[in-house]
C-alpha cells in the first residue's frame, strides 16, 4: 500500500475478524479440552457447543467474505449525481 492509496477499510475489518476468529477458536480449543476432563465434550450429540465455538466459525466466515468482498467494493462505481446549485445561482 502506497501512501496516495486510500485506506481498504473491508480488507482491515476483514483482517482483524480473521485475527479474532483465531482467538476465539484458540479459546474453543481450551474450553473443550477443560470439559473433556470431566467427560463431556463440547458438541457431542447431547451437549451444545459452547460461544467460544459459535463466534470462532461466525467472525472466520466475516472476516473471509470482508476479504473476498473487498476489491469488488473498491472497484464499483457511482453513477455521476446530477450538478449540485452553487448559493445564489440560477437554472
Amino acid at each position: 500500500m502506497h501512501a496516495t492509496e486510500p485506506l481498504d477499510v473491508g480488507a482491515v475489518a476483514g483482517a482483524l475478524s480473521l485475527l479474532a476468529a483465531a482467538g476465539s477458536a484458540a479459546l474453543a480449543w481450551a474450553h473443550m479440552r477443560a470439559i473433556e476432563q470431566m467427560g463431556v465434550i463440547c458438541g457431542a450429540p447431547l451437549e451444545t457447543h459452547c460461544g467460544w465455538c459459535a463466534s470462532a466459525v461466525i467472525l472466520g466466515l466475516s472476516g473471509v467474505a470482508l476479504i473476498a468482498g473487498a476489491p469488488r467494493l473498491t472497484q464499483r462505481r457511482l453513477p455521476a449525481a446530477a450538478k449540485t446549485r452553487i448559493s445564489g445561482e440560477r437554472l
